[in-house]
């Protein structure tokens, strides 16, 4: 009821599994067949209350399966554990596409915004605003910058490598996070193999900087598939990068 999805009848008390199904099933199908912007809604504030309503032991288990289900749906599950051992919860999307959601940063921003990267996350906003005025060659240009931020900062703050103070730094920075002919499993923190990262952190660099900011040289399609491998490309960095 307080997420939105009940009609607000009261509840039978004889079968709590059917109380909560069919408000579920319901919802479900409006999303389904009907795009419900305001079913969507509620479905996701119902997850966050069940997420902040489970008890200390449920907790592992039933987290990881949740979250790897919301992952396939294009959002991240963040927790907070507070003081009293209660959860607060967050439910953000994954994509920069718009979600059926109030207006909330993606969860890249957020991670962004925790490490201090404040300059990638800058230039990465004004690549998605530039995507929605469907200014689709300065959201190229935007990411590239974004990209190219995150890779010399995290070059810094993980390889030792040494920021000479100059623009366009990311060609040499690139290399300190990979190591060429590298063969798997890659280390957390360390340096990725060519042959597990290392080759895909390289290749999306060099598709970034083809179809740059010149009118004419990038379409809708060819703008979104850019944000989504350099959304995708900076989630897995940031995750690999961590320790």
């Amino acid at each position: 009821m307080i997420s939105g999805l009940s009609d607000g009848d009261p509840p039978r008390p004889d079968n709590k599994y059917e109380i909560v199904r069919k408000p579920l099933l319901i919802a479900r199908r409006a999303i389904q067949h009907a795009g419900e912007v305001e079913a969507h809604r509620d479905m996701l504030e119902f997850v966050r209350l069940l997420v902040e309503s489970l008890r200390p032991f449920d907790r592992t288990e039933k987290l990881t399966a949740l979250r790897e289900a919301l992952r396939s749906d294009g959002y991240e599950l963040q927790t907070e554990l507070n003081s009293d051992r209660s959860l607060t919860c967050r439910i953000l999307p994954s994509e920069p596409e718009a979600a059926p959601l109030a207006p909330e940063i993606t969860a890249l921003e957020a991670e962004l915004t925790a490490r201090g990267y404040t300059e990638a996350l800058g230039h990465y906003q004004l690549a998605v605003k530039h995507f929605a005025e469907q200014d689709h060659p300065s959201s190229n240009s935007q990411l590239r910058a974004a990209l190219e931020s995150l890779i010399v900062h995290l070059a810094i703050d993980h390889t030792g490598y040494v920021d000479n103070g100059k623009a366009n730094q990311g060609g040499l920075a690139i290399k300190t996070l990979y190591v060429r002919s590298g063969k798997p499993p890659a280390i957390l923190g360390q340096p990725l193999p060519e042959r597990d990262g290392g080759a895909m952190l390289q290749g999306i660099w060099d598709i970034s900087h083809s179809n740059g900011s010149h009118p004419g040289l990038s379409d809708a399609q060819e703008a979104r598939i850019r944000i989504q491998l350099i959304t995708g490309l900076a989630q897995f960095l940031l995750r690999h990068f961590l320790v």
